[in-house]
């Protein structure tokens, strides 16, 4: 990876494999359809549909198996042992987001994430500044919104970021440093919905707090009212 927080790996998966895929996820759609997560926020919103991982595991169980057979594969790589994480909703999800979606700058709240793209679209590309961010001890937690605004500043990004960007494609599969990589998606552009996968891990004995806010904020349609939920324990 990267400086050891990106690597971005083509044909990870073939065309047909992404295929079945597509093809599971089309028939889930046709029973129970995704809810629509639209959060209006400065400079680049969150728009997009999900099917959380409790869903997964009720309607697309085979999606398990690559799950643990990729976080298998990434700690062989990265010399890091990983494993899934334990909020279950979190863990595997499938982004879908259509023509004009796109989905906010922010950290992940696990250390490492991985995207499968299923198919090709315009736009729609991940944005990401790798190592962007000072990881705070967690004793001073309540300073990491702050430090965070300034790291995510355009001014700072243009001064000392390094930006990568990945377009989506066949079978491609990001893996990044997700709680120290700045990343968001550029709007999806032309008539086709993006779909991918995103697969959550940690390091073994990891235990976090289940934050609710959070979790309703990105895989419900409820009111989420009060700070951004990203910094609420």
């Amino acid at each position: 990876m990267n400086r050891g927080a990106l690597r971005v790996i083509d044909d990870f998966m073939s065309r047909s494999e992404c295929a079945d895929i597509l093809a599971a996820i089309r028939s889930y759609r046709a029973r129970h359809e995704p809810p629509l997560i639209d959060r209006a926020e400065r400079g680049r919103s969150l728009r997009y549909r999900v099917i959380d991982g409790n869903a997964v595991a009720h309607g697309l169980t085979e999606l398990e198996v690559l799950y643990r057979r990729t976080g298998q594969s990434i700690s062989a790589w990265s010399g890091r042992v990983l494993v899934p994480v334990e909020n279950r909703i979190a863990g595997i999800n499938i982004n879908i987001t259509a023509p004009g979606g796109e989905y906010r700058w922010h950290y992940d709240r696990n250390a490492v994430t991985a995207i499968l793209y299923l198919n090709d679209v315009e736009g729609g590309a991940t944005e990401i500044y790798a190592n962007h961010r000072i990881l705070l001890p967690h004793r001073v937690q309540f300073l990491q919104h702050c430090v965070d605004a300034i790291a995510g500043d355009r001014i700072v990004l243009a001064l000392v970021g390094t930006k990568t960007v990945v377009t989506p494609r066949v079978g491609r599969l990001v893996v990044m440093r997700a709680d120290r990589c700045l990343h968001s998606v550029c709007a999806v552009e032309g008539t086709e919905e993006r779909i991918n996968l995103c697969l959550a891990y940690d390091r073994p004995g990891t235990r976090r707090r289940q934050r609710q806010a959070l979790d309703d904020y990105l895989y419900t349609d409820r009111v989420v009212a009060g700070p951004d939920p990203n910094y609420l324990s």
